[in-house]
C-alpha cells in the first residue's frame, strides 16, 4: 500500500509553543549564585546614603550609587537565569528526539525534528509530536526562504542576521504546484535573553540553514 504523502505547512510562533515552555518548566529548576558580593553590597550602601541624608547631601550619591549597583546586579544575575534556562532548554529538546526513532533535532529553541530515510526516498519533518511533512524526495522541486514573507534571492541565511526581520519562512516547492511553509518566528516574547530577541535569530538561521543544506543535496540527487 502507497504511503500517504502529507503537505501540511507548520510555524513555531509565540501562540503555538506556549505549551512547550509550560512542560518544560515543570522540571526546570534554577539555583541562584549566592555568592554576588556586589548585589550584596548594594544595600548597606544604600541604607548608609539615606542616614547621610540626614548630615549631607552627598548621601544622595550614595543612594544612587546603590541604586545602580543593584540595577546592575539584578541584569545580571537576570541573564545568567536566561542562559542557563536556554541552554538547558537546548538540551532537553535534543534528549526529547530520542523518544522518536531515527528524530534529528532541528532546533535550539522548539521541539523540531526531521527524519530523512534514505532507503524509502522520504523526508518528514515533526513539531511537537505531530508529523506535518512526509513526502517522498523526487517530490522536491525548489526552495525559497521569505524574510518577513518577502522572499531572499539567496538560498541560505546569513550569519549576522538583520535585526530588523520578525519571522524566517522556509517555503519547499513541489511537484503539482504544491509547497510547504516551514515558519519561524524571531519575536517570541516566551524565548528572550537579556530582553533581545537576536538570540532567537542566531537559533532560527541554524535551524532555517541546516533544512537548506539538506533540501539542496535531495535536490541534487532527483537530478543525478
Amino acid at each position: 500500500m502507497e504511503q500517504e504523502n502529507k503537505y501540511t505547512s507548520v510555524f513555531m510562533y509565540q501562540d503555538v509553543s506556549k505549551p512547550d515552555f509550560v512542560e518544560f518548566k515543570k522540571t526546570y529548576s534554577y539555583k541562584a549564585d549566592k555568592k554576588d558580593i556586589l548585589f550584596y553590597l548594594s544595600f548597606p550602601i544604600m541604607i548608609l546614603g539615606v542616614i547621610l541624608l540626614f548630615f549631607t547631601a552627598g548621601g544622595v550619591l550614595l543612594v544612587l550609587a546603590g541604586i545602580a549597583l543593584l540595577a546592575w546586579r539584578l541584569g545580571k544575575i537576570n541573564s545568567k537565569k536566561d542562559l542557563d534556562f536556554l541552554d538547558k532548554y537546548e538540551k532537553y529538546l535534543l534528549e526529547n528526539a530520542k523518544k522518536y526513532e531515527g528524530a534529528i533535532s532541528n532546533s535550539a529553541i522548539y521541539p523540531t525534528y526531521y527524519f530523512v530515510d534514505n532507503k524509502a526516498k522520504r523526508f518528514r519533518f515533526m513539531y511537537q509530536d505531530k508529523v506535518y511533512v512526509d513526502i517522498p524526495y523526487d517530490d522536491i522541486v525548489s526552495f525559497d526562504i521569505l524574510n518577513d514573507k518577502t522572499i531572499s534571492q539567496y538560498k541560505r541565511l546569513p550569519d549576522q542576521p538583520n535585526p530588523t526581520i520578525r519571522s524566517y519562512i522556509l517555503r519547499v516547492n513541489c511537484k503539482g504546484g504544491r509547497s510547504i511553509e516551514i515558519g519561524y518566528s524571531n519575536t517570541n516574547k516566551l524565548i528572550k535573553l537579556r530582553n533581545s530577541f537576536v538570540y532567537q535569530q542566531f537559533a532560527n538561521t541554524i535551524s532555517i540553514n541546516k533544512l537548506c543544506a539538506l533540501f539542496e543535496r535531495i535536490i541534487l540527487k532527483n537530478r543525478a
